[in-house]
């Protein structure tokens, strides 16, 4: 994944949730969101301070990019068996704007929308849905930039299309089980004030300024630990890269949650989740040291989720800088009630078996 400082909101057009929209702004310069050039979002107060500010912009999509959409979308439902169950509709149905829509596809899902009104297609959610990442991991990586959400269900698919459907039916490698790769969501724990409603935006917007080398820093540092995992097939040296980034993780986190500590007083943060495809080796050795007692420091900030078995080993398929990150930026207010984190690998699992 890259280290860019810039990510692209999906699936809608609206930020709906002005703490996510706060959150993000606390880890990354800039949001963008794909919003048809006819099209005046619904935005609140928080959402048109950041617009002015420079940090929330919106992207315009040209036709090759539409194009290039359709043709990724109609060659991934192609090829596939079956559609997964995140994708059903069950009856469900989206909106979607006729103009992140390519004309090649516009008629297509017109005949199977129910309703046509100011511009938008109701249509079934898997349609909307997959289309919709699909354009969201297109745009983002012809710009060098990741993509995030606030929609766990959303995050979930995304990670399913983001590694071109390369999940296995087997929960472990069948063929060699040390050599193979699992899909891991990899947390950076107690990261995010989960209240961000006392924070001003204009608080947040000077954040943005005033602590960047603190951006910077979080993003750079956790950025080259999670390529450098991607990359690794031995177990040698995945202990290697946890010693080499572990410490400066821990620092750079530190610095992080103390330099947005004045926003909200509450002890009680938010993980800042990612989806990682890493060797069974590196994964079982991870998991071996973040339980010693030398590595009780990581092991306090950093959570591992083993979600599914990739059906490829795929270590090299893409430059791992130039890969999008998909990051699940969650403001959950039951976590202020249970404490507990929602079970992404849980929601996973049952969305690649299903």
């Amino acid at each position: 994944m890259n280290s860019s400082d810039s990510i692209l909101y999906f699936p809608s057009i609206e930020i709906r949730d002005p703490n996510w929209l706060k959150a993000s702004l606390l880890i990354w310069d800039k949001v963008y969101r794909i919003a048809p050039n006819d099209y005046t979002p619904r935005d609140d107060d928080n959402v048109k301070s950041a617009i002015d500010a420079g940090l929330v912009d919106s992207l315009e999509l040209s036709k090759t990019e539409l194009s290039e959409a359709y043709d990724m979308y109609n060659n991934f439902l192609e090829a596939q068996p079956f559609t997964p169950d995140g994708l059903d509709s069950y009856g469900s149905y989206d909106q979607l704007h006729k103009d992140k829509i390519d004309s090649r596809l516009y008629p297509i899902l017109e005949k199977v929308a129910t309703e046509v009104d100011g511009g938008f297609l109701k249509i079934p959610s898997e349609l909307a849905r997959g289309y919709m990442l699909f354009l969201a991991n297109n745009a983002a990586k012809r710009r060098g930039i990741n993509i995030a959400t606030d929609n766990a269900d959303a995050w979930v698919i995304a990670s399913y299309f983001n590694e071109g459907g390369n999940f296995s039916e087997f929960v472990y490698g069948a063929e060699d089980p040390q050599n193979s790769m699992a899909y891991t969501n990899v947390g950076i724990k107690d990261l995010i004030p989960i209240d961000l409603a006392s924070a001003s935006i204009s608080d947040i917007i000077k954040f943005s300024t005033k602590y960047k080398d603190e951006k910077d820093c979080f993003k750079s540092v956790t950025t080259e630990f999670l390529n450098e995992l991607r990359g690794c097939a031995e177990k040698d040296h995945a202990i290697h890269i946890v010693e080499k980034y572990g410490q400066d993780l821990i620092n750079a986190k530190k610095d992080f949650v103390k330099s947005s500590s004045f926003l909200n007083k509450s002890a009680i943060r938010s993980s800042l989740v990612v989806g990682v495809p890493v060797t069974f080796t590196v994964l079982s050795s991870l998991g071996d040291m973040l339980g010693t007692e030398n590595n009780l420091h990581l092991s306090s900030s950093l959570l591992l989720g083993f979600v599914a078995a990739m059906a490829e080993n795929k270590l090299s398929s893409n430059s791992n800088e130039n890969s999008v990150g998909n990051y699940l930026v969650n403001m959950d207010k039951d976590l202020a009630k249970s404490r507990m984190q929602p079970n992404y690998s849980y929601l996973f699992d049952q969305f690649i078996n299903d």
